[in-house]
């Protein structure tokens, strides 16, 4: 049966001949991808060639936004997942197992604390720490420890601690050391002082609170066989090899995007790897920018007589610890407490007008929420008290307007 050339012409896939390259990072909004021969599709899920196969896995607008943060954080590899609770879960998963236990502090972000609670019921024993004390951290450190966690700067609290310090006990356990960057991504160099970086692409990599993102950022280390036996396992995920065999040093992202990706699904929209790339090309102007605008204003709100506290890291912690870690600035994020109690904070609330009310941080436009109710409103009284977050903490996440603005309408709402 002979079929004409034009109707042929509008199911053949078409390929546009001799353009110049794009400026932007193309939108490969596809699900899967056309492979030149069947032995060229067999190599692919083999993993013998290096190409996409399907978008759940790989694409190459989310391959760019990887190799743009992989190159930011002087990693080996990055792997993108669909939020940054996602990019979390997937690492959990992938180091734990039941009857492991995470060693780390409670002073972290509320979604963090609730997924710790989620790992419990799959048999992984949450151990939390004062990492001040050292001691007490390798005290808590066993055989069946599969990591330890802590943030760059401690969010909501903004406090900070020893990196390097924490690092040489994890070290001296071969246990992998985790540190969230979120709230300091371009300002805290965390791969000098760790084996894997976080960071929640939806805040201040995106920038404009307009997509949900995360990412896991490796830098090379060898998994010991003792502590984590899976990844000395053969695999049929990749082939029947072991992803310590197939990965080497980029063993852990080996196994995060070929078995956590290809079998959970959390992967990242191209659309949002194109929004947060767009991001990225102004993050090291505005982190810069925030950093000086927010210590200015952190300052202006301790003169204040209605506020009791305020917590960013460049007021309250050990100029030796800011100097080494972060000699560019700690970042957009502070957070503040009222005298008296919650009629104050609603009247603060209702008072203001260019600030926003909102649950985000990292965006263009300067947020404000009560802690309890939004990012720590699954914890209870009790947990805030033993998590040492007061039971009105404000946090402000400033953004880019005026340094003026945003105190004439905190003025105004204090008053």
């Amino acid at each position: 049966m002979k079929v004409s050339a034009e109707e042929l012409a509008k199911y053949q896939t078409q390929t546009p001949k001799n353009e110049a390259p794009p400026l932007q990072e193309p939108i490969a909004m596809t699900v899967t991808y056309k492979f030149a021969s069947l032995k060229h599709c067999i190599d692919t899920f083999r993993g013998d060639v290096k190409s996409h196969a399907y978008t759940r896995i790989s694409n190459p607008t989310v391959e760019a936004f990887e190799e743009k943060v992989r190159a930011l954080s002087s990693g080996i590899c990055a792997v993108a997942f669909s939020s940054g609770t996602a990019a979390l879960a997937n690492l959990f998963f992938a180091l734990g197992y039941p009857g492991a236990n995470i060693i780390t502090s409670p002073k972290l972000y509320g979604g963090t604390i609730a997924l710790f609670d989620m790992l419990r019921a799959f048999g992984v024993e949450i151990r939390f720490v004062d990492f001040n004390n050292l001691d007490a951290v390798e005290k808590h450190i066993d055989d069946k420890t599969c990591l330890i966690f802590t943030e760059a700067i401690a969010n909501p609290l903004m406090e900070i601690i020893d990196f390097e310090a924490v690092y040489r006990v994890a070290q001296r356990h071969q246990v992998i050391y985790v540190i969230d960057n979120t709230n300091s991504v371009a300002l805290f160099d965390a791969l000098r002082w760790c084996d894997v970086e976080a960071l929640s692409a939806t805040k201040y990599i995106g920038g404009h609170g307009n997509a949900v993102g995360g990412m896991i950022v490796c830098g090379p280390f060898q998994l010991s066989r003792a502590r984590y036996p899976k990844f000395y396992e053969p695999s049929n995920d990749l082939n029947g090899k072991t992803a310590s065999e197939a990965g080497g040093d980029a063993a852990l992202p080996l196994f995060l995007r070929c078995t956590m990706l290809r079998n959970f699904g959390s992967s990242l929209s191209p659309f949002n790897a194109y929004l947060f790339l767009n991001g990225m090309e102004t993050l090291r102007l505005r982190m810069d920018h925030l950093s000086s605008k927010s210590l200015m204003l952190a300052k202006w709100l301790q003169a204040q007589p209605q506020v009791k506290t305020v917590c960013y890291p460049d007021l309250n912690s050990n100029a030796a610890l800011l100097d080494k870690y972060f000699p560019g600035g700690t970042g957009g994020l502070l957070s503040f407490s009222l005298h008296g109690g919650w009629k104050e904070v609603e009247r603060l609330f209702n008072r203001l007008s260019t600030i926003q009310i909102a649950a985000n941080i990292g965006d263009c436009k300067t947020i404000l929420q009560h802690v309890g109710c939004t990012s720590h409103n699954q914890l209870d009284s009790k947990q805030l008290a033993e998590f040492g977050i007061e039971k009105n903490l404000l946090r402000l996440s400033v953004g880019l307007e005026p340094l003026e603005v945003i105190q004439a309408d905190l003025q105004h709402a204090l008053q």
